[in-house]
């Protein structure tokens, strides 16, 4: 009863120091320039990150595949510095006539700059665009 007690009250205690630092945190950090990371340090690959764009570049459609009429999603993983900007780009899937013009255009894209423990860290995640043939 009494480690368990002690253990409950480690715990509470560990939440509200927790908080407090990440209260501390995200007040050094605007959110609208900085993404906070947990400081676990198997955390460096995200998931989608078209909503932490600072500038999200859209690419045109393919003039070459207009006739075709295609449409579809481009799933494109980066690889995003300290600083935000991407170093890295690679479609990992959709169609191939895509893939290419996906690619130039998020590297022409910059991001809200990743930080985990009080610094600036890279991060790899995946942009996701879709394709729709103009009217």
């Amino acid at each position: 009863m009494r480690k368990s007690l002690l253990l409950l009250v480690f715990l509470l205690t560990s939440q509200i120091v927790w908080t407090q630092v990440k209260k501390q945190e995200n007040s050094k950090y605007p959110s609208d320039k900085f993404v906070i990371l947990s400081c676990r340090p198997n955390l460096s690959q995200t998931k989608v990150l078209n909503g932490r764009a600072i500038k999200l570049v859209k690419p045109q459609y393919p003039k070459s595949l207009i006739t075709e009429r295609k449409k579809g999603a481009v799933n494109v993983q980066i690889l995003i510095n300290e600083k935000g900007k991407v170093v890295s780009a690679s479609a990992i899937s959709g169609y191939t006539g895509f893939r290419q013009v996906a690619e130039e255009a998020v590297k022409k894209s910059r991001f809200k700059q990743f930080i985990r423990c009080g610094k600036p860290t890279e991060v790899i995640g995946t942009i996701v665009y879709n394709f729709i043939p103009p009217e």
